[in-house]
């Protein structure tokens, strides 16, 4: 979550040039949050499915409405723009791990290793 929260910080950040706040921080908090739980669910369907996702699937299997899940893609590719224009959580799947109780400990780091 911590990863997701300064990647949000910085995505939200008003001013580039200035210094990093708090401020930063609170304004990047719900996107973290919107991001963590779209990769987590996108996770725990695909396991479910047996099967990587397409965003079509996600729609059909979360029976979340079309355009929400299009937003999140878009949000999550401008938080991860080193996964490339069309990624979508799938690629962070194998990282996860499959049961943790404890999502602070996820760490994610090398986005370039991750398969394809």
């Amino acid at each position: 979550m911590e990863h997701l929260l300064l990647r949000a910080a910085v995505y939200e950040r008003r001013d580039p040039d200035a210094k990093a706040g708090w401020g930063d921080l609170w304004r990047g908090f719900p996107l973290a949050a919107r991001m963590g739980e779209f990769i987590s669910t996108w996770a725990r369907l695909s396991r479910r499915e047996g099967r990587a996702l397409t965003a079509s699937d996600y729609i059909r299997l979360s029976g979340e409405p079309d355009r929400t899940v299009w937003r999140w893609l878009r949000e999550f590719r401008e938080l991860f723009p080193e996964l490339g224009p069309e990624a979508t959580p799938q690629r962070l799947v194998r990282a996860l791990p499959a049961e943790t109780e404890d999502v602070n400990a996820i760490v994610l780091a090398d986005f370039a290793a991750l398969p394809s």
